[in-house]
């Protein structure tokens, strides 16, 4: 139970600097590209290939089209958020962001 409460503290203190960080890089007050940096961010989803040495096994192609499908989400998901705090104030779209995250999880864990 400690165990589960220490690594959801850490993992809202990363979810934090990631947040900071966004902002930082998108806080100059000409309009960002935002394709180009979303694009970038999902690339680095590929370094997800360096745990095939730690166990993998091909997936159906139903699983396949229902990742690609949560990729294609999570990459507009992305864009609007990265829109949102451009435009909108940083205090208010990180305390959504901030707040939702640990709720969503609960949620799609049950």
């Amino acid at each position: 139970m400690i165990l589960g409460i220490v690594i959801a503290f850490l993992a809202q203190i990363l979810l934090a600097g990631s947040l900071i960080t966004d902002k930082i890089l998108l806080g100059e007050r000409k309009a960002p590209r935002l394709l180009p940096y979303v694009f970038w961010i999902g690339i680095i989803g590929l370094f997800g290939i360096l745990l095939i040495p730690f166990g993998f096994q091909t997936p159906s192609l139903r699983i396949v089209g229902i990742a690609l499908l949560a990729g294609g989400a999570f990459f507009i998901s992305l864009l609007a958020y990265y829109k949102a705090l451009f435009e909108g104030e940083a205090s208010e779209t990180l305390a959504v962001v901030g707040g939702f995250a640990p709720l969503a999880t609960y949620f799609l864990s049950v």
